[in-house]
């Protein structure tokens, strides 16, 4: 094994990467050797070693028996691991700080009292049922009631930390070919970057999509847009956004759709969620084919997204419905279905799903309906 010391760092690597890289790297054995040594199946072992499950009590012990690393160390880096990413949730996590009646510490915390002020210090009670924070900077007296929130001494307010946008990242790619009697190639690309905070929600997103067949491009299709939602109750929201692109399958050389509205929460748990939308919209669509005139209409915007989290895998369905008012029997209607696995490592994952897009009114003879079956490698980075 290595000689280096583990660094400590502001992100605590999981265990399951000091035993990868520190044991099974080290010892050139494969996952599905170590699992033999140890007793255990090949893919528990893969799941530990990836951060995608944490270490146990008994894998630890194991893992102490075989190859001599103290089973304590091991299991003080998980816990070590869990509290930095607990610490991150802190804000999520709420409690009635009113029902308790009395605080004392050992130990200096940080406090934040009703008036918003900030203090550090040994917490004790005073005669009559207050609260004193004795710190450097001298004393301050409150009431139980008065204190706001409490957490350890040198950490970040976890109302900080709970207001805090993070940012999330997804990248996909999907490439396949054909050679010999018939020469085909299709690519897709695809990245989509999401700020998410305790309310709102920001999307960015852009997808290209190329299909060739004896090197005659037969599709080839672009957008790039951006929606932003914001929470003004628990389940009411309202929201914009924007979409630009060509599809030269159907001929339109260039369409935007602007749309903004208001939108409700059905369902709203925590692994669950189904949002309905309605609003307003503004379609241009400027073809290819010669003669035709370009729509630009004010029109209607409805849709619906579902999405339900599995203990280690996703499903979301989007649909959208988007009329011209001044013909309201030419609209579009777009449909996303996808279901993601991840891979062995926690940044990758495999997207499978198919997408539908419903042209009332195509021009050039193109076909209304265009659908799209695929399975994509993502990337998957940022704050989860």
């Amino acid at each position: 094994m290595s000689d280096e010391p583990v660094k400590v760092g502001m992100t605590p690597p999981h265990p399951g990467e000091f035993i990868r890289d520190e044991i099974l790297d080290e010892l050139h054995l494969s996952v599905a050797d170590a699992a033999k040594v140890l007793g255990v199946r090949r893919a528990t072992l893969s799941d530990l070693v990836h951060g995608k499950i944490p270490l146990s009590p008994p894998m630890a012990l194991r893992i102490e028996k075989a190859f001599g690393v103290n089973m304590e160390t091991l299991l003080r880096m998980q816990v070590w691991h869990d509290a930095k990413a607990m610490r991150q949730r802190a804000g999520d996590i709420k409690v009635k700080q009113s029902l308790v009646t009395s605080i004392t510490t050992d130990q200096p915390v940080a406090v934040r009292t009703a008036d918003g002020t900030r203090v550090v210090g040994i917490v004790s009670a005073t005669p009559g049922g207050g609260e004193r924070i004795a710190g450097p900077e001298g004393s301050r007296d409150t009431t139980v009631g008065g204190i706001a929130a409490s957490w350890a001494a040198g950490e970040e307010d976890p109302d900080v930390v709970a207001a805090r946008r993070k940012w999330s990242y997804e990248a996909g790619v999907d490439i396949n070919g054909q050679s010999g009697t018939h020469n085909q190639l299709g690519t897709t690309y695809g990245f989509r970057a999401t700020l998410t905070g305790p309310a709102d929600a920001l999307q960015l997103y852009t997808a290209y999509n190329r299909q060739e067949a004896e090197s005659t491009v037969s599709t080839e299709q672009f957008k790039a847009g951006a929606d932003y939602e914001d929470n003004f109750t628990a389940l009411e929201s309202w929201y914009v956004k924007d979409e630009e692109g060509f599809d030269r399958l159907n001929d339109i050389a260039f369409y935007d759709v602007a749309a903004g509205g208001l939108g409700y929460d059905l369902i709203k748990a925590a692994n669950e969620t189904l949002t309905a939308r309605l609003g307003l919209s503004y379609r241009y669509d400027r073809y290819t084919t010669a003669g035709s005139s370009a729509l630009s209409s004010a029109g209607g915007d409805a849709g619906l997204e579902f999405s339900r989290k599995f203990s280690t895998s996703s499903l979301t369905d989007r649909i959208s419905f988007d009329p011209a008012f001044q013909d309201l029997g030419n609209f579009i209607l777009t449909h996303e279905i996808k279901y993601d696995i991840p891979l062995a490592s926690p940044f990758w994952k495999l997207s499978m799903g198919m997408a539908n897009n419903y042209n009332s009114r195509p021009v050039g003879g193109t076909d209304k309906l265009d659908t799209i079956y695929f399975t994509r490698l993502v990337l998957d980075w940022g704050a989860k």
